[in-house]
């Protein structure tokens, strides 16, 4: 288990990358001397007709989350045992836990990229996930203004592909109008240009034949 890292983004299917298809996390009790010496990790999760966020660690009934569960678009927070924090973001999935011995695995696969988000002071990563998660939270409050589980489980019956370029297409006009706002703040063009360069990957790798549906139409 020491040279198991704790998590691992499987590599992308896109060229340029753009995203991983899957990802592991691997989680311990007790600190071990690998890179990323993950301890917790949080998904948002889609069960018994709500959604709440679920809390895996790995312990002696840590066997009680053993199974699969449906996870909501989102961001994925990954902690580890000196205090660290690593995050991901993905457009909803199948997440499988299993505990085997020494460590718990869960795995996270997804027809949408699943992304890392970078740490670099540079990275436009923040903006993006932020004002994704702005699209959805308003979305959230204009069709269900009552309850946020029936909006949670309509998310999560929209394939994880459609939502995401669907959400990407979104943000490039929310970007555009940010952009316009904030001419002197590069940050914004960057993201908008990171955002448009997506969206073109993705049709890119479908011949162009990607449907790009907007979240009225999913909604």
């Amino acid at each position: 288990m020491t040279d198991q890292p704790g998590y691992y983004y499987h590599p992308s299917k896109y060229t340029p990358q753009l995203g991983h298809p899957q990802l592991d996390i691997f989680l311990s009790d007790e600190p071990t001397e690998r890179f990323f010496d993950a301890q917790r990790v949080e998904f948002l999760v889609f069960e018994n007709e709500r959604s709440s966020i679920l809390k895996v660690v790995h312990s002696q009934q840590s066997a009680i989350f053993s199974g699969t569960y449906h996870v909501c678009a989102g961001r994925i927070l990954i902690h580890d045992h000196a205090g660290d924090e690593a995050e991901g973001f993905s457009f909803g999935g199948g997440l499988e836990i299993v505990r085997s011995g020494d460590y718990t695995r869960c795995t996270l696969t997804s027809s949408a990229p699943i992304f890392s988000l970078s740490t670099d002071p540079q990275s436009v990563d923040e903006i993006i996930f932020s004002e994704i998660e702005a699209v959805l939270a308003e979305k959230r409050a204009e069709i269900h203004k009552k309850s946020g589980a029936k909006f949670y489980k309509q998310l999560c019956e929209i394939d994880p592909m459609k939502l995401c370029v669907a959400t990407l297409n979104a943000m490039l006009i929310r970007l555009a109008e940010i952009e316009a706002a904030y001419k002197h703040d590069h940050k914004y063009v960057k993201a908008h240009n990171v955002v448009d360069k997506a969206i073109r990957t993705m049709k890119g790798a479908q011949d162009g034949q990607l449907v790009v549906y907007s979240l009225d139409e999913l909604l």
